[in-house]
């Protein structure tokens, strides 16, 4: 069997990505999976270390049709010339789209060659590339249910699966949240450079009033910056850039204060972790904010706007959650019981039923 993937770019399509092709392999494991994406974002970096054999396509950035990036119309050619030679080389059984922009190509050439298409949707509003190829699509999983009113055209079989988790995380046990005594900034794989600056200009406080560990993912190019403002301020956070190894930060996070994409939430979710949520305000069709609605509407969560948000708020909100027991485990009751803990093996299952080589 044979399983080709495109998307990525960033860690919110890439990781379900890798824990869907972990949980295809544990399926059937001779199943071959290869990955179409993009030399801009974690792809090159992240797929070969997994694992997984990788073809980077042209592609770039946005809209083939923008007006202010006119080359994106030559590499978007190339980059269907590319996945029309791969996959007629390598002859997937079926086609997965993980909803970055680096599966627009890949995803019309399967429709050109008559690959079967399933869709990975994590967020509450599909992006351009999942509206796009829902019109030809097979099956689409998504993470919230109304991501299908953004796609009245699809004449696929939707179901709502939720989004693959590493497993490494699933398969974890967690502490009981009071158990743990840290808080866990993230602003997810390509960082969040307000975040970071209201959690540093608030932490001072938070540390001196709750006595937690501060543990902050700031994403690469922000490491420095920020262990530096923690060094001028006196603060003892431990900062990391970039970490593969989530579980052993989630095992010590009594509360997480991160961005809204699906990524973040999942994780949160999984692990039990009770969770202040600052969407990016220039997220696209304000998916992020829809996301962080969506958990809250369910409990678990609140969500605060950055736009408006100052360092002495952040704070207060911190440490007032901080300090109340019995809502923080509510909370990390809620987050569990959100979960879709078995969310890759059910997508794996059905793609192989859909290959017609499911137990082969």
């Amino acid at each position: 069997m044979r399983i080709l993937m495109a998307g990525g770019g960033t860690g919110g399509h890439l990781y379900p990505g890798l824990a869907l092709a972990d949980a295809l392999r544990e399926a059937e494991p001779e199943c071959r999976i290869h990955f179409a994406g993009t030399a801009h974002g974690l792809d090159d970096k992240i797929i070969p270390q997994a694992g997984y054999d990788l073809t980077c396509l042209s592609v770039g950035r946005g809209s083939p049709l923008s007006i202010k990036k006119p080359l994106n119309c030559f590499r978007f050619i190339a980059a269907l010339y590319q996945s029309y030679k791969l996959i007629r080389s390598f002859k997937p059984d079926v086609f997965v789209s993980l909803g970055g922009f680096a599966a627009a190509a890949p995803g019309l050439v399967s429709v050109l060659l008559g690959v079967p298409i399933v869709l990975l949707e994590q967020n509450t509003v599909p992006g351009r590339v999942t509206r796009l190829l829902s019109r030809f699509a097979k099956e689409i999983h998504m993470q919230f249910a109304v991501a299908a009113k953004y796609l009245p055209a699809t004449k696929a079989a939707l179901h709502e699966s939720g989004s693959p988790v590493r497993k490494e995380i699933v398969r974890t046990q967690y502490p009981p949240v009071l158990e743990r005594n840290a808080l866990l900034v993230t602003g997810g794989s390509q960082g969040a450079k307000r975040l970071n600056e209201l959690v540093v200009a608030a932490s001072k406080k938070i540390v001196e009033q709750t006595g937690c560990t501060l543990i902050h993912v700031t994403g690469s190019a922000h490491e420095e910056l920020i262990k530096n403002a923690y060094r001028k301020l006196g603060v003892n956070a431990r900062v990391i850039g970039m970490t593969d190894d989530m579980v052993s930060l989630y095992k010590q996070a009594r509360l997480t204060v991160t961005r809204s994409g699906a990524g973040s939430i999942t994780e949160a979710q999984v692990t039990a972790t009770p969770a202040i949520f600052l969407p990016l305000s220039t997220s696209k069709d304000g998916h992020q904010q829809k996301n962080a609605e969506a958990i809250v509407h369910g409990g678990g969560a609140m969500i605060l706007d950055e736009t408006v948000l100052v360092p002495e708020a952040l704070a207060g909100h911190v440490i007032a959650l901080w300090k109340n027991s019995a809502q923080l485990q509510q909370w990390s009751l809620t987050m569990r019981g959100q979960a879709k803990l078995h969310a890759g093996q059910t997508i794996a299952e059905s793609i192989l039923q859909l290959s017609g080589k499911s137990g082969q």
